[in-house]
């Protein structure tokens, strides 16, 4: 099975996929791109993934200025809130089960890797199926209001998290980072936590972890 990226469109999602080698044990890499970015913003990620890893970047459905695309509607000094992201969230969740069906992977637990706006995605996902999440790379990103209530208690005690964030961010203060990595650990997660003297960003050292993280 080729190891190339495809770029699916159905019912007006846009998927890019690797389908790379699944097999029935297979865990599949979910992709979600930041505010203004698309279904290959993420695609550097995934250079030093095995090729049998299939891989599914959507493109979030909502457009952004000046370009790109985004998973929530954005009003700017007002952090989004779980219940923006629920929409994109269900949809798109709905049509990454039908990618997962085709690929022979139906009804299974995922990977998720998600930079800024994609990793609050990413969180309200967890949400959503906390028990099929295996691993999460949350990147620069932020936990949305709710999703913390929405979790039991001990609902992410098979699931291990990778949280990195740069100490100088801009955009998004470390203290989200720090606090989201707090509620995943009360909600039984093991985490594991990178934070550097970057702005919003993955430092080298960081970049090194996530690999590491991503290749146990």
């Amino acid at each position: 099975m080729t190891t190339e990226p495809q770029t699916v469109l159905d019912q007006g999602w846009i998927f890019r996929i690797r389908k790379g080698q699944p097999q029935s044990h297979t865990v599949p890499l979910l992709l979600l791109h930041g505010w203004t970015g698309d279904e290959t913003s993420m695609w550097i990620f995934t250079q030093q993934l095995p090729a049998a890893v299939p891989i599914l970047a959507p493109r979030a459905p909502l457009p952004a200025a000046p370009s790109g695309y985004s998973w929530a509607k954005v009003t700017q000094g007002v952090r989004s809130r779980m219940d923006n992201f629920l929409p994109a969230a269900a949809q798109m969740l709905e049509q990454f089960d039908r990618r997962l069906n085709e690929l022979g992977l139906s009804n299974q637990q995922f990977d998720w890797m998600g930079f800024s706006q994609g990793c609050a995605l990413g969180y309200v996902l967890s949400a959503l199926a906390p028990a099929r999440i295996r691993r999460a790379a949350a990147l620069s990103g932020f936990m949305p209001a709710g999703v913390e209530q929405a979790l039991p208690d001990g609902a992410l005690g098979a699931s291990h998290f990778f949280v990195a964030h740069g100490s100088l961010d801009e955009i998004i203060p470390i203290e989200s980072a720090r606090q989201s990595a707090a509620v995943l650990q009360a909600k039984s997660a093991k985490v594991t936590y990178c934070e550097s003297a970057v702005g919003h960003k993955l430092s080298s050292g960081c970049f090194q972890g996530l690999e590491e993280f991503l290749s146990v």
